[in-house]
């Protein structure tokens, strides 16, 4: 006796069909969503890193050629260091102050008018010793080597903002450093960085730059003291790094804080060396008068 086998009738498959789709439509917009912010995310932080070593250029610069308020000395870059991106850099006087000036990054994709980052920085057109060496300040040497610290430049303090709202807040430790040693390089691995003695709470460590390449970047600036470079930095023997290769150690502080070295404060930095041996420096920074404007506060 022959079975009859039932199959699906049309009207069960196009339900079939439909209960299908209300699933994977939404499911297929958020994929869609996350990939596309994955790139966004993927540029902003390229941008950002593009801007940061401009900045970190600028900054390095014992004087600044600055225009007057309104009228900034600009600057374009197309394919900014070989990437695809543009970064324009503008220089002025800082509203009624003299000796302050503002500093503006501001980075494009290749051939596009959308800015992606914006990075601003107020410092002095001039720029001075800050912080001097203390009594308590000591080295280790390297074998017949040693690492020496010859300059402590003035901090400098970087607003960045996306559109007109400021998102973050920075001061930057620049030192000029020197390797004394003419039988081969030094490598220097991580290093121990604190602030001390300041009225600010700093939110940790963003960055250290030196020789103008990043060893160390932690974009939620979660950490103080303690850090292991992503590769070690190897120093030439007989050979100075200052200016825009020198060391830069980058600290996050809060947004409710306008000049977090306002009420002075001791900048530590020790670095650590391939063979375990350190080379410790630290500085005594004076209190001073808060002189950014009152517009960037």
């Amino acid at each position: 006796m022959r079975t009859r086998q039932r199959g699906f009738t049309l009207v069960e498959i196009l339900l079939t069909l439909l209960v299908v789709s209300i699933i994977m439509i939404p499911f297929g917009l958020m994929m869609m969503e996350y990939v596309r912010s994955i790139g966004h995310s993927n540029i902003m932080v390229a941008a950002g890193n593009l801007a940061e070593r401009e900045m970190a250029i600028v900054n390095s610069k014992t004087h600044l050629d600055a225009g007057s308020p309104g009228d900034p000395r600009i600057t374009f870059f197309p394919n900014y260091a070989g990437y695809n991106y543009d970064l324009q850099r503008s220089i002025e006087q800082a509203g009624r102050e003299p000796k302050l000036v503002k500093i503006e990054i501001t980075a494009y994709l290749h051939g596009s008018d959308e800015q992606i980052v914006k990075l601003i920085a107020y410092r002095k057109r001039d720029l001075d010793n800050y912080g001097e060496y203390q009594a308590d300040y000591r080295s280790e040497r390297y074998g017949s080597d040693s690492v020496d610290i010859i300059n402590f430049n003035e901090p400098s303090l970087t607003v960045a903002k996306y559109g007109n709202t400021i998102i973050h807040r920075y001061i930057t430790f620049s030192i000029d450093i020197r390797h004394n040693g003419t039988t081969g390089p030094v490598d220097i691995t991580g290093a121990y960085v604190t602030v001390t003695g300041s009225s600010c709470d700093y939110k940790g460590l963003f960055s250290v730059v030196i020789g103008g390449h990043c060893y160390y970047q932690d974009e939620r600036a979660r950490y103080m003291g303690t850090i292991t470079f992503d590769r070690p930095f190897q120093m030439a023997a007989d050979t100075t790094y200052s200016g825009s290769n020198a060391a830069m150690f980058k600290l996050e502080y809060p947004l409710t804080v306008s000049d977090p070295m306002a009420g002075g404060g001791r900048f530590e930095v020790s670095f650590k060396l391939s063979d375990s041996s350190t080379y410790k420096y630290e500085w005594h920074l004076p209190a001073h008068d808060n002189d950014l404007p009152e517009y960037i506060r």
